[in-house]
This record gives C-alpha cells, sequence and structure tokens, in this order.
C-alpha cells in the first residue's frame, strides 16, 4: 500500500513544506515521489495503488521518453536488418524518416508511459492536416512497433493503443487501373524508337524492362536482380529467385510467393537477345582495342560498336544457343554495374518519347507494367489461382483484393439461384396440382 506524508525542512530561514508519497511496486523496489500538494499526493497514490494492483505500473525513473524508446527502437531495427531477421533495408530506412519528421518533433518529449489514445489521435488529427493517409498509416505502423518494443524492454506495461484503438482517416484508395491497350502499345513502340538513337545500355536495359513488365509481370526490383542463369531457354522460362533494392542490393523475395517461374514469351526473348548482344558486342570490341586491333578512342569505340550492333539487327542470327555461355546480371549499367532500382527520371523520359504525361505527371508508374501484365492475363481467361502463382501473390485474397474488379462477372452463381427458384416453383405447382 501506499502512504502519504508531510515532509518539512527550512532553507535559508525559510520554512517549506511538501507531501512524499512512498510505495512498494510491483516488483519489491521502494519508490518515492515528491509533490507540493496534498491533493495532488493523494490523487498520485490512489492511482498507484490501482496500477500496482493491476500490475501496471511503472515508476518514472524506469520509464523513458518517447525519443529513447524511439532511438532504441531503432537500433533495434538495425541490428535485425544486419541479420537479416524479417526486416529489409527499405522498412528501416521508412521507420528512420517516420520517427525522425513525424514522431520525435511531436511526441519525442513525452514520457512513453504517459502516452494515451487521446494524445496519439490527436497527433494523427494533426498530422491529416498536410500528409496522406498512407503516410499517416505508415506513421502509426512505426509509433505501435516503438510500443511493442517499449514493453518488450519493460518500459511500459500495456499497449494503449491495443487497449484504446485510435481512428485513423478514411482511406480513399482508388482501384489500380492497368494502362489500356492503346498505351501499352504506344510505350512499346516508343521503348522501340529509343533504340534508333544510338547504341546505348540504358535503351537497351529500357526497352528490356518494358517487356519484362507488360509480358512478364515481373516487379522492378526482380527485373534487376535477375541473372542470365535465371533465364532457361530450353523449357521456355524465367526463374525469379530474388529481388533487388537500393538498400539491401541482391535479396531474396520477402516472400515464399515471390519465388516463382514465369513464361518465357517472344517479346521477353527478343530484349533479352538485343541485351545479350549489347554486351557481346561490348566484349568483342573491348577485346578488339587491347589487343591493338582497332583503335582505343572512345568515339573509335563507340562507332564500331555501333556499327556491329546495326549489322546484327537481324532477330534471326540468334538461336537458342546464344545465351548458354552468358553469366552475370542481365540488367548492367554502361560500367557493367548492377542496374539501378530508382529510374524514375529515366522512366519519365521514356514516358514522355511516348507522349503518356499529362502536365508534370506521368500517366502511370513503371509498376504498373505489372498490372498490365495483370490485366492482360485475366482478359486472356486465366484463372485467379493461376495468376496468384505467376504474379507471386502470398495469398488469392491478396490477388482479389487488387485485381479482383477486372475479372469478368461469374454467372455460375447468377444460373444456380434462379435454378434453385426455378426449381422450387416447378414442386410447388405440382404440389398445388396433387391438392386439386
Amino acid at each position: 500500500m501506499a502512504s502519504v506524508a508531510k515532509r518539512e525542512w527550512t532553507h535559508k530561514g525559510e520554512t517549506k513544506t511538501a507531501w512524499v508519497v512512498r510505495y512498494t511496486d510491483q516488483g519489491g523496489k521502494r519508490r518515492m515521489k515528491t509533490f507540493e500538494k496534498k491533493k495532488d499526493a493523494d490523487r498520485f497514490r490512489s492511482t498507484v495503488e490501482t496500477e500496482i494492483e493491476n500490475g501496471t505500473h511503472v515508476a518514472d525513473r524506469a520509464s523513458k521518453t518517447v525519443k529513447e524508446a524511439a532511438e532504441g527502437y531503432l537500433l533495434d531495427c538495425e541490428r535485425r536488418w544486419k541479420v537479416a531477421d524479417r526486416m529489409a533495408g527499405g522498412t528501416l530506412h521508412g521507420h528512420i524518416s517516420r520517427v525522425n519528421n513525424h514522431i520525435i518533433p511531436n511526441i519525442g518529449h513525452m514520457k512513453i508511459k504517459d502516452v494515451t489514445s487521446d494524445r496519439v489521435q490527436f497527433l494523427i488529427d494533426d498530422l491529416s492536416k498536410h500528409l496522406a493517409k498512407a503516410t499517416i498509416s505508415n506513421v502509426m505502423v512505426t509509433l505501435i512497433g516503438i510500443i511493442r518494443f517499449s514493453i518488450k524492454r519493460r518500459w511500459i506495461t500495456r499497449n494503449v493503443l491495443r487497449d484504446d484503438p485510435v481512428q485513423l482517416p478514411q482511406s480513399n484508395r482508388k482501384r489500380r487501373v492497368a494502362p489500356s491497350k492503346a498505351e501499352i502499345s504506344t510505350l512499346l513502340e516508343a521503348s522501340s524508337r529509343r533504340l534508333q538513337g544510338g547504341f546505348l545500355a540504358s535503351a537497351v536495359n529500357r526497352y528490356a524492362i518494358v517487356r519484362l513488365g507488360v509480358f512478364g509481370g515481373l516487379r522492378l526490383g526482380e527485373m534487376c536482380a535477375l541473372r542470365w542463369e535465371d533465364i532457361d531457354i530450353r523449357r521456355g522460362v524465367i526463374h525469379v529467385r530474388h529481388s533487388r533494392s537500393r538498400y539491401d542490393g541482391r535479396k531474396c523475395p520477402k516472400s515464399r510467393a515471390g519465388v516463382r517461374s514465369v513464361p518465357l514469351t517472344y517479346p521477353v526473348y527478343e530484349a533479352l537477345c538485343r541485351v545479350a548482344r549489347l554486351w557481346r558486342i561490348n566484349e568483342f570490341v573491348d577485346k578488339e582495342a587491347s589487343d591493338g586491333g582497332r583503335s582505343s578512342k572512345p568515339s573509335a569505340l563507340r562507332k564500331r560498336k555501333l556499327d556491329l550492333y546495326e549489322a546484327g539487327k537481324a532477330f534471326s542470327v540468334f538461336g537458342p544457343d546464344s545465351f548458354m555461355d552468358m553469366s552475370g546480371d542481365v540488367l548492367r549499367t554502361a560500367r557493367g554495374t548492377p542496374a539501378r532500382t530508382n529510374i524514375s527520371d529515366e522512366w519519365r523520359r521514356m514516358m514522355e518519347d511516348a507522349n503518356l504525361v499529362d502536365g508534370d505527371r506521368v500517366r502511370f508508374t513503371i509498376h504498373s507494367l505489372r498490372h498490365a501484365a495483370a490485366s492482360l492475363l485475366i482478359e486472356a481467361g486465366l484463372p485467379a489461382m493461376n495468376l496468384k502463382t505467376v504474379i507471386g501473390h502470398a495469398s488469392v485474397t491478396t490477388t482479389y483484393n487488387v485485381y479482383g474488379h477486372l475479372f469478368p462477372e461469374d454467372e455460375r452463381t447468377s444460373r444456380a439461384a434462379h435454378g434453385i427458384a426455378a426449381a422450387f416453383g416447378a414442386t410447388r405447382a405440382l404440389q398445388e396440382g396433387v391438392s386439386r
């Protein structure tokens, strides 16, 4: 039980008074807290007795501020990222950004034990004035992570956001709209025109990326992680085994469903042949120059590569054996390093070439190529279970949530319902006839 006692002392000839609450917490540790007014001490005694009885009390000295708890949480996230414990680099940097930009500036000074649902609701309402709803949801994900981490460290004893949930802004997420067939054709043509402007690795890569997206349904990270060893020409499939991100480099997909095999269609095969030819020519010309057979001036090397590329444009010169001795990353920069996953500037230029921009905005993102692939497969009659496998969703529920509106309306339910009604009506008519 807690007790309240009056304490008096003299300082520089002046008598001072305070009220001290002494108690033993649920861990058996003796504690005390001082108040200027007796009513505050009595209120605290009542509160602390209830908290100790419920096992939820945390002394001020044992608690941390939100800033300290958030910093501890980020250190733990970094540890998990380093040991690959369900923490991707992009997720880690997202937590860091939200902690530094939204959580610490607003509630970092508070004790983590004093954070209430009302205070969090006030934060959400304030952020809603200038942030997107998705950003606010992500801030809540980070804050919930901080609270759970604090419980694990015994800085607090309960999750107030679970016991008293807050109200997030209503999501107005729109259905994913896939590019139309006309827009896809325009983009395919624009990526082909880029090849006519010269022998550039970026142009060939973009040509391949558009086709891997539209006809393969690959994510950009999966395209950039693709290796020649993953291309099975004989079986006509692409084995998707890895992904690449700006923070983690080459890594395994975040779910088992991401590991899959997709059909190697002709447009993708032709694009990969162009990429293979690019690097074969590069290696051949560079070897010529190193052997002293030709000039090593950059302009001369470039012209030689372009001449060879133009001379070998006929796709018929390539067959199934053209990839057999290729190795390493499929998509590479001109320097031979793996292609970057951040190609927003290049994507915008290609969209501008295709006249697929509205003012300052592109009509769709590079990830929309994946939606285009899904819509085309659905239109071709591919069932949802098969689409789930090709796209790499962990659950068919996800497939329906994302692309369900694209599936044609199934008439079987309607036919069954009408059939039951008709059968019931016929039975009833028969019974009425017998009764007469």
